[in-house]
């Protein structure tokens, strides 16, 4: 690199308008991730011979968008665009020049944005990603990257990821503390779910022992207060590729994940598949082209309202690099267009994951660049309306046995009277027979609870909404025995 800078200058020496030698010192800047030096250079570059080097341009273009100059780097991808080029270059130029319309625009609206950090309880001089928040909001779920007290060959300390969880105390988070059970090893683990009851567990993992890929998605159960040894999910939803970020929904039976399986259109798509009567997974479903792009699509959050998924991509019309967006379920099952957050959730960095409470008002997100204790700390900000998901509500129950008043480990189901659509299949616990849904509120549903040994139990009711985590709506069901 060195050497090529010298010889750009001497070259320079003799000829300023020398434009190669410009070119050439971009390009070695942007190996060294010299990035504003590299921009100075590229534009002379261009300057000297506009339309003699496409590529520089197309190159230019993208810095520009990573600068978060959007109205520059649209006029490149226009000059572009007005060339004679490749088609594997136009289309690529029209990507981008759709990005930087669209964060020209972006910037000019901003949407509601007061980020506020979570606190000493979470936040240190480590890097904390939020992974997940429990069901009436009292849980919040991250992983913590630590030094694992180990080297890499060139010197450089290793680090461990490790699941964290705090408890809301009034106001405030408290002391942050490592997830008991069996979840946490030597290794790293990363992207927990819950399941809306707090009883089962998903999380990725990476180069265990037995596991099919780079990563594959485990789970494990609550019993008695302590997590069990995590189990493989194995196929077919884990396969030979990176299969990873699992997001369970409240219904009790479909997992959303990122994955780069046969099948994938971009560098990593989104996929969905469902656990069935016996308990075992169907085969992933890709969830189409109107989320999934030829780019990169991770870090899934399907909302307790089962109609709204939180993504991060960089395939989509963005600001720069991986922004979040959002999708609704259409009537027919499939996914609605991809919307973008807005400016300023979204910048010309990357944006990797949102996560979205119960009550549909509040999201939580990890950044490094707000300042706060240190690398990436965990903030919370109030979702503006329109970004939003359908409302919800809370029932809980209880499943005893009619005659002693025991807890019963159940079956139940709920179902959408007006779609017939099964909203939540699941289990009571078998310790205290209780279960605790999330679901869309002012709907008809259908109850049925089935165990072995008693009677089929079968009712209709209305949900209404306004119940929270605290006041839930309260169905007991008694079961009398065969």
């Amino acid at each position: 690199h060195d050497k090529a800078l010298v010889s750009a200058d001497e070259a320079l020496s003799r000829d300023p308008l020398f434009a190669e030698a410009w070119l050439l010192k971009a390009e070695v800047w942007v190996e060294t991730k010299e990035n504003a030096q590299a921009l100075m250079a590229y534009r002379k570059a261009l300057r000297l011979a506009p339309a003699r080097f496409p590529a520089a341009l197309l190159s230019l273009a993208g810095m520009e968008m990573s600068a978060a100059l959007y109205d520059s780097a649209l006029a490149r991808y226009d000059a572009y665009l007005g060339l004679r080029v490749p088609e594997a270059g136009r289309n690529k130029a029209l990507a981008g020049r759709a990005s930087a319309s669209f964060a020209v625009k972006a910037v000019k609206h901003p949407v509601p944005f007061d980020p506020s950090n979570l606190g000493e309880g979470v936040n240190t001089a480590d890097d904390e990603f939020v992974n997940a928040i429990s069901t009436d909001a009292s849980q919040l779920f991250f992983t913590v990257k630590l030094p694992s007290g180990r080297t890499y060959p060139d010197g450089q300390p290793a680090l461990t990821e490790d699941f964290y969880m705090a408890d809301l105390r009034g106001d405030a988070w408290g002391s942050r503390r490592a997830l008991s059970g069996n979840i946490n090893t030597s290794g790293n683990e990363g992207a927990l779910t819950l399941s809306a009851d707090g009883r089962y567990l998903f999380f990725a993992g990476c180069d265990r022992p037995g596991g099919l890929g780079s990563c594959d998605i485990y789970y494990s159960i609550l019993r008695n207060g302590v997590w069990e040894m995590p189990r493989n999910l194995k196929q077919p939803v884990n396969s030979p590729r990176w299969d990873s970020q699992p997001s369970f929904s409240s219904d009790g039976r479909t997992l959303f994940f990122a994955s780069t399986r046969q099948g994938t259109r971009g560098s990593s798509d989104l996929w969905m598949s469902r656990v069935g009567e016996d308990g075992s997974w169907s085969e992933p479903v890709n969830l189409g082209d109107q989320v999934n792009t030829t780019g990169q699509e991770t870090s899934p959050l399907i909302h307790p309202d089962g109609q709204t998924l939180y993504f991060a991509s960089d395939g989509h019309p963005g600001l720069g690099g991986l922004d979040l967006y959002f999708s609704r379920r259409q009537p027919d099952g499939s996914w609605g267009a991809a919307i973008n957050l807005g400016y300023p959730i979204n910048t010309a960095s990357d944006e990797l994951a949102l996560i979205v409470d119960a009550s549909g008002a509040w999201a939580y997100f990890s950044s490094d660049k707000l300042g706060g204790a240190g690398k990436h700390d965990i903030y919370r900000f109030p979702l503006y309306p329109e970004a939003r998901p359908l409302a919800v509500t809370y029932m809980k129950g209880k499943v005893t046995d009619k005659e002693s008043g025991a807890p019963v480990h159940a079956r139940f189901r709920l179902t959408d009277l007006d779609s017939g659509e099964a909203k939540v299949e699941s289990w009571s616990d078998r310790e205290s027979g209780e279960f605790l849904v999330c679901i869309p509120s002012e709907k008809e549903y259908g109850l049925n609870v089935s165990a072995e040994g008693y009677l089929f139990h079968s009712e209709h009711f209305f949900l209404p909404g306004g119940h929270v985590e605290h006041d839930p709506y309260r169905r007991d069901v008694q079961l009398s025995k065969l």
